[in-house]
């Protein structure tokens, strides 16, 4: 690969590196080339790729559409110590419970009590996008339950797949762009539609670092009890 000079960029490719499949990897050092030749560097803008952008739109038009009930609620509980990441306790509400209709399974996804750090946003996507971690914070948690589930035996979720997992994920933030979800006040938060992100955010939750993570077992991370 072409040398870059030190610097945000260099930051960029090792987000990049550690994010994605190989051929992605590539697909997108390829792009911060290219974009830097007319680009600010220290602008941190760097991939408006228009590759990126076709496979993007592409891959956004294969994906559903859902729809999201109730808001997720957390309470801070310190750090996960080896990560070093906040830890958040979510709780499911027996009033007006979370949850998120997926599309391709066509039925409903209500997360558990959990341990979550916002993980399912990656940290690649965030620099990419300039957001917080919490951004898409309700696709963040319906993708975190599903590991969850999948870790500690939680039916029926814990019998989705990690390629499952990463699609609910994509169609959640979808569907926060073109459907939204209202907040506590009742007003519709709708986010603005950007197909190469939903694209990039299923790379990066289809990738091996991702996969990693899905294999390991339930040591560091507590198993909530479910209760109705």
């Amino acid at each position: 690969m072409p040398q870059l000079s030190e610097g945000p960029t260099n930051d960029l490719i090792s987000l990049i590196e550690e994010s994605f499949d190989t051929e992605t990897a590539k697909e997108l050092h390829d792009s911060v080339i290219r974009d830097l030749e007319g680009s600010d560097e220290e602008s941190g803008e760097h991939l408006s790729s228009s590759a990126i952008d076709l496979v993007g739109t592409r891959f956004y038009a294969r994906v559903g559409i859902g729809r999201f009930q109730g808001l997720p609620q957390l309470t801070w509980n310190g750090l996960f110590v080896k990560e070093n990441r906040p830890r958040f306790l979510y709780v499911p509400s027996t009033e007006n419970a979370f949850r998120f209709f997926s599309p391709s399974l066509e039925r409903w996804i209500t997360p558990g009590a959990m341990d979550t750090d916002g993980g399912s946003t990656p940290l690649f996507v965030r620099v990419f996008s300039q957001m917080s971690p919490w951004y898409y914070g309700a696709a963040a948690i319906i993708h975190d339950w599903i590991f969850a589930a999948h870790r500690c035996g939680h039916p029926p979720d814990d019998r989705l797949s990690f390629q499952q997992a990463a699609m609910i994920a994509a169609e959640a933030t979808k569907t926060l762009m073109e459907v939204g979800i209202r907040d506590l006040d009742r007003h519709l938060q709708k986010y603005r539609i950007d197909k190469a992100l939903v694209y990039l955010v299923y790379k990066a939750n289809t990738s091996p670092k991702a996969r990693r993570i899905w294999d390991q077992d339930a040591r560091g991370r507590a198993c909530r009890s479910q209760t109705a």
